[in-house]
């Protein structure tokens, strides 16, 4: 889901700690995988991807999401 909310969205101009729900439920998380932006071609726009075929990395897992923190946390490097 990539809707805005109350007219505002994130912006985030350097490294960063994200914690977010944005992520492909379809894929298994494991710290230090290297994550993608998602892509339009493979439906994932707005959404954090273990999938290569989106070509820009962004980043890499430090947290994986549990049932008790539903969170993925990622070490968002894209400049």
């Amino acid at each position: 889901d990539t809707t805005q909310q109350d007219d505002k969205i994130t912006v985030i101009q350097g490294p960063a700690m994200i914690f977010t729900s944005q992520f492909d439920p379809a894929e298994t998380y494991d710290v230090n995988d290297v994550v993608y932006a998602g892509a339009a071609a493979d439906t994932l726009s707005g959404y954090f991807t273990l999938k290569a075929t989106s070509g820009i990395i962004v980043g890499s897992v430090f947290q994986v999401p549990t049932a008790a923190d539903p969170y993925l946390g990622v070490r968002y490097t894209v400049l």
